[in-house]
């Protein structure tokens, strides 16, 4: 006699946790009418509102085990996902996997442009690591300390398992550049 479990607690309980996950990320991504205003919206367009956040519902599934606060939980969680839409940015970029869509909308780089994309992944990053090294996210500087060690240890160990050369053959897609606007012939 098999057992056959339920996916159906999971998927609601994910549901539930996207919409508090939703808000707490807005509340730590920038918004402004200056000129930084065009990279604070990329941001937002790709961390807001279409993932799963499996990642920070874990994070917050674990702290409850450990009896670590639900701020702390929320906050690390949210690093945790911006980190995550950081690297799914720079993921499709031309450069890289060439995506148009993520998430079942436009990739950043297609919403905005190339330029405006890596810098938006690039400010994910960053703000994660804010967002770890505040006092609000643990009142422990010790804590936050070794929650960034952990993170920058995983981001290095991701960037080597991606940098690293795979057996077979490598094709690169050959790209056409208009070279006739610098006076190229």
């Amino acid at each position: 006699m098999t057992d056959v479990l339920s996916a159906a607690p999971v998927r609601e309980a994910l549901a539930d946790f996207a919409e508090t996950m939703t808000e707490t990320l807005d509340s730590l991504l920038p918004v402004s009418d200056g000129p930084e205003g065009r990279l604070y919206e990329a941001m937002r367009y790709s961390a807001l509102g279409t993932g799963k956040f499996i990642r920070p519902y874990l994070v917050k599934t674990s702290g409850r085990m450990f009896e670590v606060s639900e701020t702390s939980c929320l906050r690390a969680g949210a690093a945790v996902e911006l980190i995550h839409t950081y690297s799914l940015i720079h993921d499709d970029l031309p450069a890289m996997d060439d995506d148009d869509m993520r998430r079942g909308r436009r990739s950043c780089h297609i919403a905005y442009d190339e330029a405006t994309a890596i810098l938006a992944g690039d400010a994910l990053l960053t703000l994660a690591f804010e967002v770890l090294a505040d006092e609000t996210t643990h009142p422990d500087a010790g804590v936050r300390s070794a929650l960034k060690v952990h993170e920058v240890r995983r981001d290095v160990h991701r960037a080597y398992t991606r940098c690293r050369p795979t057996p077979g053959p490598v094709r690169a897609r050959p790209r056409r550049r208009d070279l006739s606007s610098r006076g190229a012939s």
